[in-house]
């Protein structure tokens, strides 16, 4: 397991600690993987190395076609600890949302902490993370900083922000495109609760979940980190120099993302209502824009979409660069990758 001096502050600490076992709400563990052999045994030992009590972990397998299955009905055959572990497996493969949607349906616990078969969650986290929300009935959830590593594990160093994230609200998560940390995330289930499960077709849950969350009360961050993020594992943003992979694979994947993100959003005003029609406006033009960004960014010379920005004045220099990308030869691509992104 890798190891890092986190310095957590005293006050960090007696905030981890301050209600007994007995007092605390049941979380749970939701550990989700699909096709990840290689890595779901390092991301188990972390669930099974949680220091909040108590605490229920469940191991999901959206229907793998490797051994990741058989790797969870090992560890949890095995394991002696004090949480409760048990596995389940989803008969047929249900994809992110429908996964997501099952398991915090069979979950038990008040809060769940959501994790990835090819993450690593650090022995405090739960603790750490669950400690604001259960201290005040307004923090809807809590989410951290990460460290990323690579495939083989080795440390890439801390994820550093661009947005201060130490107070969400509707105007940045909307305009800025700034959510929770979906990889460190803990949140009550209430969420769930009160808009019903996702729609299957969302790609990507970060601002989804937020946007949700944002509507029943207040999100904290936590400026240390809480898990080991892994990157370039087939499932996690890949950072890599692969001229397809950097301009046409990972584009369209996120764009993607976002469209189905800002669909789910425009579905969960109609349950609650209870953000200004202003800045519903916005999310409804955030759609449109990533309507026609998935369609410039799936084939050469969608003139079509760019035609449709203009009209309705959303054409900007991410269009630009995603029409350029995707229209241009590989050689030009490449340019692009070397000289921009610098990989």
């Amino acid at each position: 397991m890798i190891d890092i001096d986190l310095d957590l502050k005293e006050e960090e600490k007696a905030m981890a600690k301050s209600q007994k076992a007995s007092d605390r709400p049941l979380v749970t563990f939701a550990l989700v993987a699909y096709n990840q052999e290689r890595y779901v045994r390092a991301a188990i030992e972390g669930a099974f190395s949680q220091t909040y009590e108590p605490l229920e972990i469940i191991l999901s397998d959206d229907c793998s076609a490797d051994r990741t299955f058989e790797i969870m009905q090992e560890m949890a055959s095995s394991y002696d600890g004090r949480h409760t572990v048990w596995i389940r497996r989803n008969e047929t493969n249900l994809g992110m949302a429908g996964h997501m949607n099952a398991v915090v349906n069979a979950a038990s616990g008040e809060l769940i902490a959501w994790a990835a078969g090819d993450d690593i969650s650090m022995p405090h986290r739960v603790s750490l993370l669950s400690a604001p929300i259960i201290q005040d009935s307004h923090v809807i959830s809590a989410h951290s900083s990460l460290i990323e590593i690579d495939t083989d594990g080795n440390q890439l160093g801390l994820r550093n922000f661009s947005v201060d994230r130490n107070e969400l609200d509707f105007m940045k998560m909307i305009e800025l495109e700034a959510g929770i940390i979906s990889q460190t995330h803990i949140f009550r289930k209430i969420v769930f609760q009160k808009f019903g499960p996702l729609d299957v077709n969302l790609a990507n849950e970060t601002l989804a979940m937020t946007f949700r969350e944002l509507c029943l009360g207040r999100i904290i961050f936590v400026d240390k980190p809480t898990i080991y993020y892994r990157i370039d594992s087939g499932v996690s943003n890949y950072r890599g120099s692969d001229v397809n992979l950097c301009t046409i694979t990972e584009p369209l994947k996120v764009s993607k993302w976002r469209f189905s993100e800002f669909s789910q959003m425009c579905n969960d005003f109609n349950v609650l209502n209870v953000i200004d029609e202003s800045l519903m406006g916005k999310i409804v033009q955030k759609k449109l824009y990533y309507d026609c960004l998935v369609r410039i960014n799936s084939k050469p010379f969608a003139l079509k979409a760019v035609f449709e920005l203009v009209a309705i004045r959303l054409f900007d220099t991410k269009a630009a660069w995603a029409f350029l990308r995707r229209s241009s030869p590989e050689f030009v691509r490449l340019l692009y990758v070397k000289v921009v992104l610098g990989r």
